[in-house]
């Protein structure tokens, strides 16, 4: 078990699955830990009705360049997942709850794609998802608790390696703390459609003054945005020479008006825990085209945008008066509304 402190070990730890992508895995192992304890014969159970995924204490991959292991580290309360290259086996104990076996039901092959969710404000590295071969493999910090009424429920970020072989697993379970805040990141990026397709599909589909309701669209939106930042990131007033952003959350997305997309969210400050809060406007205008409006919380002390801590979340009310809704920013200790100042305005054509 290793303790941490915020800050490089969090990217370390992507980086090393981000790492995985290309590996051949010729083979799984794994040191499994019983779902029950004590089922109806006194002997634990690794297998229980209703529970469509495997509880380990520790995960080998067999690659050819070696071993992996996949593990859980700490941070304080939380848990995340660990992957290094381990020169043997482990030597753990494998009676009682524990047992070791090969996991012949996972897929062997080549590793086409890598995603790492990243827990939020923590960004410890809550999931990894590897599609090997056609098939896909979800690796989840977590933890199946077992309580006195003999009730099973699931706990996120905790400490044992949950792995599901159907991705839409993790997504159907009710997890404490809620499985609602990460950040994600696929390796090779997934292709996104061009911007003035996506406002297009997006306007076509949403009535004017409703939420965005395609999750993949609002995912879409959100990595043109971080595309967006990082290429305009020298046209923001005050940004400090030499750093960058890290990935962003969309928290609203809304059609504003009859040409309008406005989405509202978080980016993540050089690959730290900071964060800003933004604004995102994209207007269709008639050739086709997308005028692109990106705003951000002026900074009281510089002319960069004002950075925050604590994982805030970006509220955007609907007002009375008007198609645009009032933002306001909501941490742990307090709530307030934002006032914005452009930072980028760009136009983006349709491939030709």
């Amino acid at each position: 078990m290793v303790h941490v402190k915020k800050g490089k070990w969090q990217q370390r730890q992507r980086r090393a699955a981000e790492a995985l992508l290309g590996t051949r895995i010729t083979g799984w192992t794994a040191v499994e830990m019983a779902i029950v304890d004590v089922g109806p014969d006194g002997s634990p159970l690794f297998e229980v009705v209703g529970i469509d995924c495997l509880q380990l204490w520790r995960l080998e991959l067999e690659t050819a360049d070696g071993l992996k292991a996949i593990t859980a580290y700490q941070n304080n309360d939380l848990w995340g997942l660990q992957i290094d290259s381990a020169a043997q086996r482990s030597v753990h104990e494998v009676d009682g709850i524990f047992r070791r076996r090969r996991l012949s039901e996972l897929p062997t092959g080549d590793v086409e794609a890598v995603t790492v969710r990243r827990a939020v404000p923590t960004l410890d590295v809550a999931e990894v998802e590897l599609e090997v071969n056609g098939a896909t493999v979800t690796l989840v910090a977590g933890e199946i608790e077992e309580h006195v009424s003999a009730q099973l429920s699931f706990r996120w970020l905790d400490e044992s390696v949950l792995v599901f072989t159907d991705p839409y697993s993790p997504a159907s379970i009710s997890w404490t703390p809620p499985r609602a805040r990460f950040v994600e990141r696929r390796l090779p990026p997934v292709r996104t459609p061009p911007l003035p397709q996506l406002v297009e599909a997006a306007l076509r589909s949403t009535t004017p003054r409703s939420d965005v309701e395609d999750e993949e669209a609002v995912r879409a939106f959100g990595r043109h945005i971080e595309r967006l930042w990082r290429t305009h990131i020298d046209d923001v007033s005050g940004w400090p020479s030499g750093h960058t952003t890290d990935g962003n959350s969309v928290h609203v997305c809304y059609r504003a008006g009859d040409d309008l997309i406005e989405a509202f969210g978080v980016a993540w400050y050089d690959f730290g825990h900071d964060v800003f809060a933004y604004r995102a406007r994209f207007r269709a205008v008639a050739d086709g085209s997308v005028s692109v409006g990106l705003a951000v919380e002026p900074s009281p002390t510089s002319g960069g945008p004002r950075l925050h801590t604590g994982g805030p979340v970006v509220l955007a009310e609907q007002s009375e008066a008007g198609t645009k809704r009032r933002a306001s920013l909501a941490t742990p200790r307090a709530r307030g509304e934002l006032r914005w100042v452009d930072a980028v305005a760009t136009t983006e054509h349709p491939a030709t």
